[in-house]
C-alpha cells in the first residue's frame, strides 16, 4: 500500500529548515498587492520563534560572533521586520551595542532580520546581465562587485545567514577602511564588495576548518583578490 503524502510544514530547529520555511513565507509577504497580512505575518512569527527557540542563535554567535567582537557579553537573535513593505526591509543583520548601567561594561547584540535576510540572498540571484563598455572607475567597482556576486550565489541559501552576519560584523569593525600605495588607511567607496569580500573570505576559512574541504572547489567558485593585512583584531584589504 502506497504512503500517503502529507504536506507538513518544516520546522526551523535546522538551518535548512528555517530556510525552506522562509523561501515559502517571504514571497507571500513581500506581494504587497496579493497577500494576506495577518496571516502571513502570523506564519513568520511562528518561524522566527522556533528559530529562536533552536540552537541556531547560540552556534552563530559562537562560532560566526564572538571571534570578531571585545564586548563582555552578546547575543544574536532572528526578528521580525517592523513591516512588511518590501521598499523598507533592506538590511538583514543589526548591530546594536550599549553600555549596562549595573556595571561598567558593553553589551551588544546582532539582530538578523528574517525577510531581509530573503532580500539579501535574492539580491545575488537577480544580478542584471549588462554589457557595458565604461571603463572608467566607479564602471569598474560595479561590474566587480556584481561578477563577485554572481559568483557567491553559487552557494547555498541557507549559508547566506552567516555572510550576511559576517558582513555586517565586517561593517562596525571597518573592514572596509583599506590601504592605499603609500600605507595609509582610509574609507573604501566600495564598503559592499569589500566586506563581502572578507565575509566570505572568514567563511572560506571556517568551512575549511569545519569540513575540511575547500569552499571554493565545493561550489566551483572563481575568485582572486590580493591579501588582507592584519590590524590588530581588524582585517583590512587591498582594492
Amino acid at each position: 500500500m502506497a504512503k500517503r503524502k502529507t504536506n507538513k510544514k518544516a520546522k526551523s530547529y535546522t538551518l535548512a529548515g528555517f530556510w525552506k520555511n522562509i523561501n515559502s513565507i517571504a514571497p507571500k509577504c513581500l506581494n504587497v498587492a496579493d497577500f494576506d497580512e495577518k496571516d502571513s505575518l502570523s506564519e513568520l512569527t511562528r518561524i522566527v520563534e522556533e528559530v529562536n527557540m533552536s540552537p541556531i542563535p547560540r552556534s552563530i554567535g559562537n562560532l560566526f560572533v564572538g571571534p570578531y567582537l571585545e564586548e563582555d557579553k552578546f547575543s544574536v537573535n532572528f526578528s521580525l521586520p517592523e513591516t512588511l513593505q518590501a521598499v523598507e526591509v533592506n538590511k538583514p543583520v543589526s548591530y546594536i551595542s550599549y553600555d549596562v548601567e549595573e556595571r561598567p561594561r558593553r553589551e551588544s547584540t546582532i539582530s538578523i532580520n528574517s525577510l531581509a535576510l530573503f532580500n539579501y540572498v535574492e539580491s545575488f540571484k537577480n544580478i542584471p546581465e549588462r554589457v557595458d563598455e565604461d571603463l572608467s572607475t566607479a564602471a569598474f567597482r560595479e561590474k566587480r562587485q556584481a561578477a563577485f556576486m554572481k559568483e557567491i550565489a553559487k552557494l547555498p541559501d541557507p549559508y547566506f545567514v552567516y555572510l550576511a552576519v559576517l558582513q555586517e560584523l565586517a561593517y562596525c569593525n571597518d573592514v572596509v577602511s583599506v590601504e592605499d600605495r603609500e600605507g595609509n588607511f582610509h574609507e573604501s567607496d566600495a564598503s559592499f564588495y569589500l566586506s563581502l569580500l572578507w565575509a566570505f573570505k572568514e567563511f572560506e576559512v571556517f568551512y575549511l576548518r569545519a569540513q575540511n574541504r575547500s569552499l571554493r572547489a565545493d561550489y566551483g567558485i572563481i575568485w582572486h583578490e590580493g591579501e588582507w593585512v592584519q590590524d590588530s583584531k581588524r582585517s583590512r584589504g587591498y582594492v
